[in-house]
Protein backbone atom coordinates (compact mmCIF):
# COMPACT_ATOMS: atom_id res chain seq x y z
CA UNK A 1 0.00 0.00 0.00
CA UNK A 2 1.27 3.34 -1.12
CA UNK A 3 2.07 5.73 1.36
CA UNK A 4 0.25 8.88 2.29
CA UNK A 5 2.43 11.85 1.37
CA UNK A 6 1.93 14.65 4.09
CA UNK A 7 1.57 17.78 2.00
CA UNK A 8 1.15 20.20 5.07
CA UNK A 9 4.80 18.97 6.69
CA UNK A 10 6.09 19.47 3.56
CA UNK A 11 4.87 23.04 2.86
CA UNK A 12 5.70 23.99 6.91
CA UNK A 13 9.50 23.15 6.51
CA UNK A 14 9.77 24.79 2.86
CA UNK A 15 7.96 28.14 4.37
CA UNK A 16 10.29 27.80 7.63
CA UNK A 17 13.75 27.66 4.95
CA UNK A 18 12.36 30.09 3.07
CA UNK A 19 11.69 32.23 6.23
CA UNK A 20 15.29 31.82 7.31
CA UNK A 21 16.43 32.49 4.01
CA UNK A 22 14.91 35.71 3.74
CA UNK A 23 15.79 36.69 6.85
CA UNK A 24 19.74 35.71 5.65
CA UNK A 25 19.13 37.76 3.05
CA UNK A 26 17.86 40.89 4.78
CA UNK A 27 20.76 40.57 7.00
CA UNK A 28 23.39 40.62 3.79
CA UNK A 29 20.96 42.93 1.92
CA UNK A 30 21.65 45.22 5.21
CA UNK A 31 25.32 44.59 5.98
CA UNK A 32 26.28 45.41 2.31
CA UNK A 33 24.42 49.02 2.71
CA UNK A 34 25.95 49.86 5.55
CA UNK A 35 29.48 49.03 4.01
CA UNK A 36 28.91 50.90 1.06
CA UNK A 37 27.79 53.61 2.97
CA UNK A 38 31.28 53.40 4.86
CA UNK A 39 33.07 52.91 2.33
CA UNK A 40 31.40 56.28 0.85
CA UNK A 41 32.22 58.33 4.16
CA UNK A 42 36.28 56.68 3.91
CA UNK A 43 36.71 57.58 0.64
CA UNK A 44 35.46 61.50 1.34
CA UNK A 45 37.83 61.09 3.82
CA UNK A 46 40.90 60.06 1.76
CA UNK A 47 40.11 62.82 -0.53
CA UNK A 48 40.09 65.53 1.93
CA UNK A 49 43.25 64.06 3.33
CA UNK A 50 45.10 63.31 -0.15
CA UNK A 51 44.30 67.25 -0.76
CA UNK A 52 46.20 68.06 2.57
CA UNK A 53 48.83 66.01 1.82
CA UNK A 54 49.10 68.09 -1.52
CA UNK A 55 49.21 71.12 0.14
CA UNK A 56 51.92 70.21 2.47
CA UNK A 57 54.00 68.44 0.17
CA UNK A 58 53.92 71.65 -2.25
CA UNK A 59 54.77 73.86 0.61
CA UNK A 60 57.84 71.70 1.16
CA UNK A 61 58.59 72.26 -1.86
CA UNK A 62 58.39 75.91 -2.30
CA UNK A 63 60.46 75.90 1.11
CA UNK A 64 63.19 73.31 -0.10
CA UNK A 65 63.83 75.94 -3.09
CA UNK A 66 63.60 78.95 -0.83
CA UNK A 67 66.02 77.33 1.39
CA UNK A 68 68.39 76.42 -1.49
CA UNK A 69 67.97 79.88 -2.90
CA UNK A 70 69.23 81.57 0.54
CA UNK A 71 71.96 78.50 0.50
CA UNK A 72 73.35 79.43 -2.98
CA UNK A 73 72.99 83.73 -2.14
CA UNK A 74 74.79 82.94 1.38
CA UNK A 75 77.84 80.99 -0.65
CA UNK A 76 77.96 84.03 -3.15
CA UNK A 77 78.30 86.77 -0.54
CA UNK A 78 80.37 86.05 2.72
CA UNK A 79 78.79 87.69 5.72
CA UNK A 80 79.37 91.31 6.05
CA UNK A 81 81.45 92.39 9.33
CA UNK A 82 82.34 88.76 10.14
CA UNK A 83 85.91 88.79 10.40
CA UNK A 84 87.04 85.92 11.49
CA UNK A 85 90.53 85.90 10.59
CA UNK A 86 93.16 84.52 12.61
CA UNK A 87 95.24 87.92 13.16
CA UNK A 88 92.44 89.58 13.89
CA UNK A 89 91.17 87.66 16.63
CA UNK A 90 94.42 87.68 17.94
CA UNK A 91 94.16 91.15 17.96
CA UNK A 92 90.92 90.99 19.55
CA UNK A 93 92.09 88.87 21.80
CA UNK A 94 94.88 91.15 22.85
CA UNK A 95 93.11 94.08 22.98
CA UNK A 96 90.69 92.25 25.98
CA UNK A 97 93.95 90.85 27.67
CA UNK A 98 95.63 94.22 27.98
CA UNK A 99 92.47 96.37 28.72
CA UNK A 100 91.83 94.19 31.13
CA UNK A 101 95.35 94.34 33.03
CA UNK A 102 94.96 97.91 32.86
CA UNK A 103 91.41 97.85 34.21
CA UNK A 104 92.89 96.02 37.31
CA UNK A 105 96.18 98.11 37.25
CA UNK A 106 94.06 101.27 37.89
CA UNK A 107 91.42 99.36 40.54
CA UNK A 108 94.22 98.67 42.83
CA UNK A 109 95.79 101.83 42.92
Amino acid sequence: MPQAIDWEAQIEEIRRKATAAARHSERTVNGVAQTLSQVGTQAQLLVKIDKEQQGITNRLGSLERKLIEELDHAKVQPMKGANTHPAVLLRWLSGVVLGALLSGAFFWS
